[in-house]
């Protein structure tokens, strides 16, 4: 049986009314080395939220630009009608420090 290549999900937060919004780096045949962030919205009962998300059903990803590293989420914060995403990019270089970033995503 083929190994299929891991999902990182480090950061989520629960949702008023119940259900959870999730983000991380989903496992694409390449790895986690070409993986765009993205965030994924689950039901309370646990089920994926097919209802969410423009990137395919249930989730979203997301683009920092100015970021030539790949940012991976590592905290979520619900606002009014949006949702802070927080994280460390990768070095752009050898030598280079990471950087952090903030985005918003915003809800329905």
């Amino acid at each position: 049986r083929a190994r299929r290549p891991g999902a990182l999900a480090p950061a989520a937060v629960r949702r008023g009314g119940g259900g959870y919004l999730i983000a991380g780096l989903p496992a694409t045949s390449a790895g986690l080395a070409n993986a765009r962030p993205a965030v994924a919205r689950y039901r309370a009962d646990g089920t994926l939220d097919e209802s969410f998300g423009v990137s395919g059903p249930g989730f979203t990803t997301l683009r920092f630009d100015g970021f030539a590293g790949r940012l991976g989420p590592t905290a979520l914060a619900l606002a009014p009608r949006a949702l802070l995403i927080a994280g460390a990019a990768e070095a752009d270089a050898p030598g280079v420090a990471p950087r952090f970033g903030v985005g918003r995503l915003a809800l329905p």
